[in-house]
């Protein structure tokens, strides 16, 4: 470039208006592109016309004067005719001012170009050359990447610390209900992770029948329902609010872990007593007595929505209800000797069981089982006709509910009398007054009778020496002198005879309303009281009644005499005075209804020692909810105890043997009716992975070192069950020497846990005995559900909204003493007083004790399962496929073959009748 003789300084007038354009330049090495101040009057430069409209010349120069802080520099470059005005890099002029301190400004070390007149020109960027662009898209990837991983981390670190607390809350609350359970507390956790409360059925069509309680499905399925109840009272008081549930820092508890500790116990059944003034009125339960924040499943708004939340929470662990009309009034008033008084009558109280009927009866409360239609009437008669005769006072209340219900039971008690005798075999003459509620000796001949049949449960009471001590109980009722065991037993079975018990050969069902009293804390030398409950429950099974509700939960529940020379009040109950504690003696004494589950076994003649095992294993099956093959697991079970039974009775033709292999035959019948159609090959196949399936759960916990006595009787389960694949054919190696290795393992850990050393895990080190004595049942495989567990599971308890419970624990009940305390007798009394809630003192006031004592959720003692009636079993149709031309298929071939081992076992025990009935079925199948 060269210099121009026109130039003028770009310095020379800062006076003017300055506007800015862009100017873009080029030359051998470089390219550039640069903002520049153009004076007013050359504004016209960035238009390609000059400011007069007329084109200009292709210019080849341009002058630029440099000033710096020591010269003005006038250079005048040769520029290629590729330099002109770029508009590539503005869409539009940009215009300012220059500032004043810049025109004023010595030091102004800018650069100030002055162009004379230059045009547009097209400027071909190459990338290589201008870069620009093209390089700021990686940093924009990177920060792109670089947000992306922050926000997973962040992310991933929120959900990990989330876990985390989680994990330390559910820590600390397992913890804390530990803590507060009741003794030996499991733990469950709800969705929302509050361990103990978690936020699961049709209601079944009860009936009393034959002396048993059965709960018919829909499908028509009858189960068997053995009631081992407990009554847990406080809804029938001022509180109305069963009591125990103020947990806090001393004592109380939840419903939960009260229907927790129940089921642990196999309680299947609880009897809760209700006032009719409270369900009239509706009345809310008393503020104070429930820790809202762990009882969160109960709705505390009014007493029936309380009522329904409790039930729905044993419905959780599978207990029914019996709801027990126990009061007119709340206690402390007047209880009621009748169904009505001066406050409450009659049609109140039939208005009361509407109000029940309507709130209860659906499927959300499928456990409750009825009602007690009126508790202790001791002021009523019986057949008389007049207005207190609880005959017709029973039948008026017991067609209201089935008005309105007809799936309930109707529940009824006794009288009272005072006077009574009987004379035993020994000649010795009893007199007695009945306890209140156990006065039926004339229902025999002035029988209860509802419009709906099958639906009347006798529910006596019978009580022990700590309520009053009957002469009975006694050789003297001055000395009360002590009576050996027997003695004491028949005695007690005499008077539960003479009183209620004749009336099992009837066919309502007997069930004890309210039976056993003190027990553990017995202080006869002999321990007369423990030992009259005992045998309470012993004519209880051996009579075959249907269940009883013990008396009671609430370890507020005092008594009046202990030993019986010594009048006073004495508490007791499931739980100590905590409610955290379990009473281990009583609920020990209570075991022994537990044995009603093992009817059939229990049956067994002694030379039929061998198959108690498949008996029993088909019993604990039976129970079985969780899996749909056990029932046909049980019925293998029983069908291989058959053929073994033929085997055993060629040594043994006794009537007994003779008698039970009947019932068996008659019960496999009625099985396989219900069965589904299958052929054997599927019922081995069924047995045989059922059984592999038992025998893993028991080696894998052994493996892992964790044996227990429970692994030792899941072991010698599998090792009965793989013994059925027998009946089915030769078992193969592998089977046979599982069978081997389950009975061994289930002797090799028990004599390890008797040696008082850890089983060793794994295959053993002696050869296996083939002993085939019985252990007690497996508990690793499916055990039974208590009571009755209907098809349809349903939601859990609805939670009620609940704010935080105070920091202050729930207040002490206020409880006044609702006892009667009567004078040492000297005869029979004239009127025994029922048991009392005399609440003890507080542990550590102001913390609530417990003061009553709640009925034990019953396990299911007798649920043997009982097949509908149904006429003699015919061969079931099954869809066998297309048949071979002239022949038959597999599985009715298997079906003739069964039919024919019916026959013949059935000659071998001489009842002919019934081979000619299998061998017609067996030709009926093959026609």
């Amino acid at each position: 470039m060269s210099s121009s003789s026109g130039e003028q300084t770009a310095a020379s007038d800062f006076s003017r208006p300055s506007f800015r354009g862009s100017l873009a330049f080029t030359r051998e090495d470089r390219a550039a592109r640069f903002e520049i101040d153009v004076d007013d009057e050359d504004i016209g430069l960035l238009d390609p016309n000059d400011v007069r409209g007329t084109p200009i010349p292709r210019m080849s120069d341009i002058t630029i004067d440099r000033t710096d802080r020591t010269s003005m520099v006038s250079v005048d470059y040769g520029l290629p005719a590729s330099v002109d005005v770029n508009h590539l890099y503005s869409a539009r002029q940009t215009v300012f001012e220059q500032a004043e301190e810049e025109t004023k400004d010595d030091f102004y070390s800018g650069h100030t170009v002055q162009i004379r007149s230059i045009r547009d020109a097209q400027v071909v960027e190459n990338p290589k050359e201008y870069k620009g662009r093209y390089r700021r898209w990686p940093g924009v990837i990177l920060l792109l990447l670089m947000f992306t991983t922050a926000t997973v981390l962040i992310i991933f670190g929120a959900y990990n610390s989330h876990d985390k607390a989680v994990t330390l809350k559910v820590a600390a609350q397992k913890r804390m209900a530990a803590k507060r359970a009741i003794g030996d507390g499991d733990f469950e956790i709800a969705d929302d992770g509050l361990v103990n409360n978690p936020v699961i059925c049709k209601l079944p069509n009860y009936i009393s029948k034959n002396g048993k309680i059965l709960a018919v499905s829909p499908n028509k399925t009858q189960v068997a329902v053995g009631i081992k109840g407990a009554n847990w009272f406080g809804m029938e008081t001022e509180d109305a609010i069963p009591f125990g549930l103020w947990q806090n820092d001393q004592n109380g508890t939840t419903v939960f872990d009260i229907a927790a500790f129940l089921d642990r116990n196999k309680f299947n059944s609880v009897r809760l007593t209700v006032c009719i003034q409270h369900i009239l009125n509706n009345t809310p339960p008393k503020q104070g007595l429930v820790n809202k924040m762990t009882n969160r499943a109960l709705d505390l708004k009014n007493y029936m929505t309380a009522l329904q939340s409790i039930i729905k929470a044993l419905a959780y662990r599978q207990i029914t209800v019996l709801l027990s009309l126990h009061t007119l009034l709340p206690l402390p008033l007047n209880s009621g000797g009748l169904w009505y008084n001066a406050d409450i009558s009659e049609d109140d109280f039939l208005s009361a069981v509407d109000m029940l009927t309507k709130a209860l009866c659906n499927d959300n409360y499928w456990n409750v089982i009825g009602l007690d239609l009126k508790n202790e009437p001791s002021k009523a008669t019986w057949g008389t006709g007049t207005a207190t005769d609880w005959q017709l006072g029973a039948q008026k209340i017991g067609n209201r509910m089935l008005a309105r219900c007809p799936n309930w039971l109707a529940f009824v008690e006794g009288v009272y009398a005072e006077k009574h005798s009987l004379t035993m075999d020994d000649g010795t003459v009893i007199k007695y007054a009945d306890w209140w509620g156990s006065g039926l000796h004339k229902a025999k001949d002035f029988p209860v009778e509802f419009t709906t049949s099958n639906k009347l449960v006798w529910a006596p009471h019978f009580y022990n020496p700590g309520v009053y001590p009957m002469d009975y109980f006694y050789k003297s009722s001055k000395t009360f002198e002590e009576l050996d065991d027997e003695t004491l037993g028949n005695r007690i079975r005499a008077v539960m005879n003479d009183s209620f018990g004749y009336l099992v050969s009837d066919n309502a069902a007997i069930v004890l309303g309210e039976f056993a009293g003190l027990y553990a804390t017995d202080a006869h030398k002999m321990k007369t009281t423990k030992r009259s409950t005992d045998a309470t429950i012993n004519v209880m099974i051996q009579d075959r009644y249907a269940g009883g509700y013990m008396w009671s939960l609430n370890p507020e529940s005092a008594y009046q005499y202990n030993p019986a020379d010594t009048p006073g009040t004495f508490y007791e109950g499931l739980v100590e005075l905590d409610w955290l504690t379990p009473n281990k003696d009583f609920l020990e004494g209570m075991e022994a209804m537990n044995q009603e589950e093992d009817k059939m076994a229990s049956k067994i003649p002694a030379t039929f020692k061998a198959i108690t095992p498949f008996i029993r294993r088909a019993e604990e099956l039976d129970r079985d909810r969780t899996r749909p093959e056990s029932k046909m697991v049980a019925y293998y079970c029983r069908q291989y105890a058959m053929e073994l039974g033929i085997k055993l009775r060629e040594n043994d033709a006794s009537e007994e043997a003779t008698h039970f292999l009947l019932a068996l035959m008659e019960s496999l019948e009625q099985e396989k009716a219900a069965l589904p159609a299958h052929s054997q090959e599927e019922g081995r196949i069924i047995c045989e992975n059922f059984a592999f399936d038992i025998f893993m759960r028991a080696d894998e916990e052994d493996r892992a070192g964790n044996a227990n006595k429970n692994t030792a009787r899941t072991f010698y389960a599998a090792g009965s069950f793989f013994d059925i694949l027998k009946q089915f054919g030769s078992p193969s190696e592998d089977i046979i020497e599982k069978t081997k290795y389950s009975k061994f393992k289930a002797a090799d850990i028990l004599k390890a846990i008797k040696e008082g050393r850890t089983p060793t895990p794994g295959a053993p080190s002696e050869q296996l005995s083939e002993s085939t004595d019985e252990l007690p049942p497996p508990v690793n495989i499916p055990q039974p559900p208590p009571a009755y567990v209907p098809e349809i599971p349903i939601a859990p308890p609805v939670i009620p909204t609940a704010a935080p419970i105070a920091t202050q624990a729930p207040e002490f009940p206020n409880m006044s003493t609702y006892s009667y305390t009567p004078e040492v007798p000297v005869m029979p009394p004239a009127s025994p007083p029922p048991p009392v809630y005399s609440p003890p003192v507080p542990i550590q006031p102001p913390s609530p004790v417990a003061q009553y004592a709640p009925v034990a959720p019953p396990s299911p003692p007798a649920q043997n399962y009982v097949m509908p009636e149904a006429p003699t079993a015919q061969p079931v149709p099954r869809n066998n496929g297309p048949r071979r031309r002239g022949g038959w298929s597999q599985n009715e071939i298997n079906d003739a073959l069964e039919c024919s081992k019916f026959a013949a076992a059935a000659l071998k025990i001489k009842d002919v009748e019934l081979a000619i009935q299998r061998l017609e079925q067996a030709l009926q199948t093959l026609r």
